[in-house]
């Protein structure tokens, strides 16, 4: 995992510290000639500590707004103290608030607000989590029409005996199945981002981005706008049973960039060889996106197959799929 602060976000984090409450941001794009971001956040506090001189009775009521180095803020002050513990505009929660790790919460997991406070993650984490020198943890993606919890229930046969923590997003409004009833492929990126800081990890983590049929579509878009963002927080993916396709658009110049856009990203792949769409998500469209992704650097560290496997295989397959990709992670530099 990879946090850096741009020239954009510390001026966001400067005005926030200065006039109070904290930035949320919303966007983020760059490569080597260009950075943008836009913020936007609007908080009520008062209550918190701060070491700023001649800062008193300020209680901020704001709406901030940051494109590029233009900034509009509307403010009201009329109360105390400022809250300075943050990374990125983000608040670091203190340990007593962070998702418990007292004892393993695996097989009876929380679920965590999103940072946006309109969906959630459930969560589950295996004890003494959040003291390990490298804690993982796995982001999940669930298939169209599919909430977090019944996403999480298919992890949860394969990850009592492992070491990483799961965060189910529920990213679908239990609506319709346009693309607005879905967090878009920024949003996502932007509730792991947030989740990642306020549950106090580091670059010493190691981070895996997961994602099944609907989900996995949209795994490369995520991973696009993660790189394009020039600090990406996401260190591999899994995406299972369902392939690269251009009507889930990556980041914006994502193609155009000076070098390939996985450059060195280790990915796993996962498929059933009787799915019912086999040209979509099943073993012949996973293996289209090896293709591709080999071509924009990624380095694939398998496809895993269960030729006799339906659109669930990753999850459901006797081969025990899901094992093999977390075998495959643990080999990994960045994971030890």
């Amino acid at each position: 995992m990879r946090i850096k602060l741009g020239t954009v976000i510390i001026f966001a984090v400067v005005v926030v510290a200065i006039i109070g409450g904290g930035a949320y941001l919303l966007t983020q794009s760059s490569d080597k000639s260009n950075t943008s971001a836009n913020v936007v956040h609007t908080t009520t506090g008062s209550n918190a500590n701060t070491t700023a001189n001649n800062v008193v009775n300020i209680n901020v009521a704001e709406t901030i707004i940051v494109t590029n180095t233009s900034v509009v803020a509307n403010t009201n002050t009329t109360a105390s103290n400022i809250n300075t513990s943050t990374k990125n505009g983000v608040a670091i929660l203190p340990e007593s608030q962070r998702v418990s790790d007292t004892v393993s919460t695996l097989n009876i997991p929380v679920n965590v607000p999103t940072y946006d406070g309109k969906q959630y993650f459930v969560v589950g984490q295996p004890q003494g989590q959040n003291s390990k020198a490298i804690k993982k943890i796995i982001f999940s993606l669930p298939g169209h029409g599919t909430s977090a919890e019944k996403d999480y229930d298919a992890w949860k046969t394969s990850i009592t005996d492992n070491d990483y923590a799961i965060a189910s997003l529920n990213w679908w409004d239990g609506g319709g199945e346009t693309p607005g009833d879905y967090y878009t492929p920024q949003e996502v990126l932007n509730q792991i981002t947030s989740y990642l800081i306020q549950q106090g990890y580091d670059d010493a983590d190691f981070v895996v981005l997961e994602g099944f049929s609907r989900g996995s579509a949209n795994t490369y878009a995520v991973k696009s706008y993660d790189v394009m963002s020039g600090t990406p927080v996401i260190d591999a993916v899994i995406s299972a049973s369902g392939k690269y396709q251009v009507d889930f658009p990556l980041a914006p110049n994502a193609l155009t960039a000076t070098t390939k856009l996985y450059n060195g990203v280790p990915w796993i792949l996962a498929c059933g060889g009787k799915d019912d769409n086999p040209t979509r998500d099943g073993c012949i469209g996973m293996g289209e996106t090896r293709t591709w992704l080999i071509s924009e650097g990624a380095n694939i560290l398998a496809l895993l197959e269960d030729p006799n496997g339906g659109h669930g295989a990753f999850h459901s397959s006797p081969l025990k799929l899901v094992d093999q990709a977390l075998s495959l992670l643990d080999a990994l530099p960045l994971a030890k």
